[in-house]
């Protein structure tokens, strides 16, 4: 039985891609306030705005605008990767 060579594992490629994830990161970092980094966090682990709101102790509404201004912020490092 032959492998297929284009199955085989290309170094290059995969410090490409580590490069590309540590600049994407890096951007991200950079443009995310800790408010809509602390905001993102609770919506992954599972928690509605309304919860948020009275976890971080701030308006609801600033738990919207944070999760706006996050989407848009990924939109556009997105766009330029």
């Amino acid at each position: 039985m032959v492998a297929d060579p284009k199955s085989y594992y290309h170094p290059e490629k995969a410090l490409a891609v580590k490069e590309a994830s540590t600049q994407y990161y890096t951007a991200m970092d950079k443009l995310v306030s800790q408010v809509e980094k602390e905001v993102i966090i609770y919506l992954e682990e599972g928690y509605s705005e309304q919860e948020i709101s009275e976890i971080m102790n701030i308006n609801i509404k600033s738990v919207y605008n944070a999760v706006y201004r996050f989407k848009k912020k990924k939109s556009s490092i997105d766009d330029l990767t």
